[in-house]
């Protein structure tokens, strides 16, 4: 079973988040903050990552920072979840690697198809997922 980590400070996204995943198969965990994300990484040691990018900046940066610094972590695939149409108005995240972004807006079976793509595109060899910008060639990732 394939173990999904979700940080978002709004109880009823991180909920719906939950339940609709943990339907589909996922063990799910959940934290509102960084702080505690980052004391239950190790003992829960996600696959993927689901970040919500419009919770404070001060919590994006330090998940940014966090990110970066934890060699764990850095080998992760993770999901920034956006309310932006446009990734380049989202700061922070300018030096991450193997992430990728998803409107919020979009519907269950692209989130779900995304998540999925995330988690089989992980190449070993390379220190995790590709990158968004190097996907092309992924077709779910271009719609």
């Amino acid at each position: 079973m394939k173990k999904i980590f979700l940080i978002d400070n709004v109880d009823s996204i991180a909920e719906y988040f939950s339940d609709f995943l943990g339907l589909k198969g996922y063990k799910i965990a959940v934290s509102g903050n960084v702080e505690d994300f980052s004391k239950r990484l190790d003992s829960f040691n996600p696959d993927l990552v689901i970040y919500d990018t419009d919770m404070p900046r001060s919590e994006s940066y330090k998940f940014a920072v966090l990110r970066s610094l934890n060699e764990k972590l850095i080998s992760k695939p993770t999901l920034l979840l956006t309310g932006f149409v446009n990734e380049a108005k989202i700061t922070g995240f300018d030096d991450l690697k193997n992430y990728d972004f998803i409107d919020k807006s979009s519907t269950n079976s692209q989130i779900l198809r995304r998540i999925e793509d995330l988690l089989q595109y992980t190449h070993p060899e390379s220190n995790g997922f590709y990158g968004s910008r190097g996907l092309a060639e992924v077709p779910s990732l271009n719609n």
